[in-house]
């Protein structure tokens, strides 16, 4: 009897184990992202019922660092909305802040960034614009549209969790071309 008791206890143990571990966020991410990966990957074109959860892995592979994962998903959502400021924004910023951009990076994304700014006039998107021009070393473009991102951000739009102090620094340090550092 005391073996059944036992063999029950660890069979409960184990159980417990795998819904603490299946439960947690981390592990639902987890599991969500490669069910989600597996269901999109032999998708030849992704369709409307697609986008979130594009959107959803485009956002994780950014945020572990996975830039080639994050462009192939945001280059997907592009395809199923073309004009979606949002997905033409978070493009450019991956295509100018990836280390070692192949050719044509830099310039696909001032032009995804421009589009986005023409569409939205929200503070991060100007700071992607920014961030651009000043990558392609069009300093007085990086300046003005830096300049048009903290002006954004004071009037809150676009600005998130984001304090103003980062569009501040951002302009400060456009402001500096590399000639003036050196």
């Amino acid at each position: 009897m005391r073996g059944i008791k036992l063999g029950l206890l660890a069979l409960l143990l184990v159980g417990l184990g795998i819904q603490a571990a299946t439960t947690t966020p981390l592990a639902v991410d987890w599991l969500g992202e490669r069910y989600l990966t597996a269901q999109l990957d032999g998708t030849a074109t992704p369709s409307k019922a697609d986008l979130l959860p594009l959107q959803f892995l485009a956002s994780r592979a950014v945020g572990r660092g996975d830039l080639p994962t994050a462009q192939r998903y945001f280059r997907m959502v592009l395809r199923i909305t073309p004009d979606d400021p949002q997905a033409q924004n978070n493009l450019a910023w991956v295509l100018v802040t990836q280390p070692h951009p192949p050719a044509g990076a830099l310039e696909e994304g001032l032009r995804l960034a421009q589009r986005a700014a023409q569409a939205d006039k929200l503070a991060y998107v100007y700071d992607t614009l920014a961030e651009s021009h000043y990558r392609l070393q069009q300093y007085d473009a990086a300046i003005q549209a830096a300049s048009r991102a903290l002006l954004l951000a004071e009037e809150g739009a676009g600005r998130g969790d984001v304090p103003l102090r980062y569009y501040r620094e951002r302009l400060a340090a456009y402001a500096l071309t590399p000639q003036d550092v050196e």
